[in-house]
């Protein structure tokens, strides 16, 4: 940040919204001369490399031995991704040089951020808080803190949280996704409103991702509006037709609205290509088999 410009804004906003394509473009075309900016640019390119799946160019470009902490720690979130997505289970070699990582830095509040992500994407709620404990005004850490919080049931705590984050930064980006977050957790029909609107302000402003679509569709599920769920997650596939939020949540509205064996059957077998473990996929397979074992008891 120079004279008080924040070279980053635009970018960290187009990450939180999910437009990753793009911030792969802009960072790839504009590059920072500030080191510590050049950082975080990197980062944020190198994230949404992960988040589109592109796990090897990751690999290839960042060194494990001379790149910066924060870089190491993209480098092994993507070992923890991989497996996770292959097997439903986080890398724990990759959990374990993490930790070690965070434990032994200089605890900047970027590496902090990096692997509280890691660490919630796997399960590891505990690590996630520890790692971005101390950096009260990171906006990106307390938006994780507040995640952890709702994850462990913690309401109370993720509401002090998010009290406290809009106290300085009300009108950001990422705060308005974590009051969204809380309200879509804490339910009640005013909230869930409130989380539409915030959802559906974001996409109408900056741009309309998959991510946001979903969003909105899961408000309108969770006050049974499955009729405009269904619409805005097919916008939403229309955007990105391998994201597994969208897809499981298609599953859903197709039982909701009354949708075919063989209409959903599609989503399911897209969702399985795409995310394996995907809890919707593993739940369903768990139910299957334990149906098989007891209809195996009877013979007709």
């Amino acid at each position: 940040m120079s004279n008080g410009f924040d070279e980053l804004l635009h970018v960290r906003n187009l990450f939180y919204i999910g437009a990753y394509q793009q911030v792969i473009n802009e960072c790839t075309v504009t590059r920072s001369s500030e080191p510590r900016i050049f950082l975080e640019q990197q980062t944020l390119l190198y994230r949404s490399q992960i988040a589109l799946g592109r796990y090897s160019t990751v690999e290839n470009e960042v060194d494990p031995q001379s790149a910066p902490e924060e870089l190491k720690a993209v480098r092994l979130s993507v070992q923890l991704y991989r497996e996770l997505q292959r097997s439903g289970k986080p890398n724990e070699d990759a959990v374990d040089e993490l930790r070690a990582l965070v434990s032994g830095a200089s605890g900047s509040s970027l590496l902090g951020s990096v692997a509280g992500a890691a660490f919630l994407a796997g399960g590891y709620w505990e690590d996630a808080l520890k790692a971005v404990a101390g950096h009260s005004k990171s906006i990106d850490c307390v938006a994780l803190m507040i995640q952890a919080y709702l994850m462990l049931d913690r309401q109370d705590l993720a509401l002090m949280e998010l009290e406290g984050l809009k106290s300085w930064a009300d009108d950001a980006t990422l705060a308005q996704l974590a009051e969204a977050w809380t309200h879509l957790y804490l339910g009640g029909e005013g909230r869930i409103q409130d989380a539409f609107y915030v959802f559906e302000e974001l996409a109408s402003s900056k741009t309309t991702t998959a991510k946001l679509l979903t969003a909105q569709a899961v408000c309108r599920m969770q006050l049974g509006r499955f009729a405009d769920a269904e619409r805005l997650l097919q916008d939403a596939l229309s955007k990105s037709n391998s994201d597994p939020d969208t897809l499981a949540n298609l599953i859903v509205c197709g039982y909701a609205t009354g949708k075919t064996a063989d209409a959903i059957s599609q989503y399911i077998t897209l969702l399985t290509d795409v995310a394996p473990s995907h809890p919707l996929v593993v739940e369903k397979a768990n139910k299957e088999s334990l149906f098989d074992r007891a209809a195996a008891k009877y013979t007709v």
